[in-house]
């Protein structure tokens, strides 16, 4: 188990990642005071978790 908040996020892969097909797009967001991963739809614009 990990012992600090600050060496989780050094796990993380580095965000923003862009699918092979260009239509999507991977990232952290924080829209809750929290870091979500959230994909980015390139074409509507749409955010889902």
């Amino acid at each position: 188990m990990l012992d600090t908040v600050d060496e989780s996020l050094e796990e993380l892969p580095p965000l923003p990642t862009v699918a092979p097909d260009g239509n999507e797009v991977a990232l952290y967001y924080d829209i809750t005071g929290r870091n979500e991963l959230r994909v980015l739809d390139a074409e509507t614009g749409d955010l889902e978790q």
